[in-house]
């Protein structure tokens, strides 16, 4: 049996994919955090409290959605350690979830 398959083949790209893009996230995360604290310190205060606010809001609407607690439990963490990481990632994941495509899963 051949263990190379199209389909192990495709996960493991996406895989990378993912892993690229988190990383990337995750650098943007530091680049912005080390950016408040060095050339934005007048307007530091301003954007932290937009991005709480945003990242509260994503929250609050992904506490009030019908999924089960299993699934909200790992992007609510996500959000509020990383906010603008789980923002962009999360509002990719509710259009996802939310067209029909999703449903049929």
């Amino acid at each position: 049996m051949q263990k190379n398959t199209l389909e192990g083949k495709a996960k493991t790209k996406n895989g990378i994919k993912r892993l690229c893009f988190c990383a990337v996230c995750i650098l943007l995360e530091v680049i912005f955090i080390v950016s408040m604290i060095t050339r934005l310190n007048e307007y530091a205060e301003i954007v932290n409290l937009l991005t709480r606010l945003l990242g509260t809001i994503l929250v609050l609407a992904l506490y009030a959605s019908d999924q089960t607690s299993s699934m909200k439990m790992p992007w609510i963490i996500l959000i509020l350690i990383f906010p603008i990481m789980g923002c962009v990632i999360s509002a990719d994941w509710f259009k996802w979830w939310h067209t029909e495509d999703a449903q049929t899963v």
